[in-house]
């Protein structure tokens, strides 16, 4: 019997040092030791707002590569001389300003569009009245607003 007895403490003192074996393996796979003490748990509200900025970043991206493809567009048809194309690809755009760069304003294209049309249909004809609704259509603040209020008071004299 006594020989059972050392067996099953050689057993029990074999299964404690695996068990420890264990624990200490455990630990140091789970990132840092329990000895150390510092253990990094990230809140919820950090991973929100990572989202939320990424989101808006990637939004913003978007909505400004879509901006250029459109303004892109409606400056090649305006040098092409295909006004109406540019007028018509303009005049819905619902691309919000908050993402613009200077220097782009699908505004300024626009009214460019407008003026260039206006005056290609009075040089073919004097009276046409929707070249003057055109003109008329360009707003203040525009750089193209003060060449068309001098073509419209040139083409209404005559």
């Amino acid at each position: 019997m006594s020989e059972e007895l050392q067996d099953n403490k050689s057993k029990d003192i074999k299964l404690s040092k695996d068990m420890a074996l264990q624990k200490k393996l455990l630990s140091t796979t789970q990132g840092l030791s329990q000895s150390d003490g510092f253990c990094f748990k990230e809140p919820f509200i950090i991973d929100f707002v990572l989202a939320l900025g990424l989101l808006i970043a990637a939004g913003g991206f978007t909505s400004s590569l879509i901006k250029t493809y459109i303004s892109h567009t409606a400056m090649q048809n305006i040098n092409q001389h295909n006004y109406k194309a540019a007028i018509n690809i303009l005049k819905g755009v619902p691309i919000i300003d908050f993402f613009t760069v200077p220097g782009t304003d699908m505004e300024d294209l626009y009214n460019k569009a407008l003026y260039f049309d206006a005056i290609e249909k009075l040089d073919d004809e004097k009276d046409n009245n929707e070249a003057i609704k055109e003109l008329q259509k360009i707003k203040p603040g525009s750089r193209f607003y003060n060449l068309s209020q001098l073509a419209l008071k040139e083409y209404i004299k005559k």
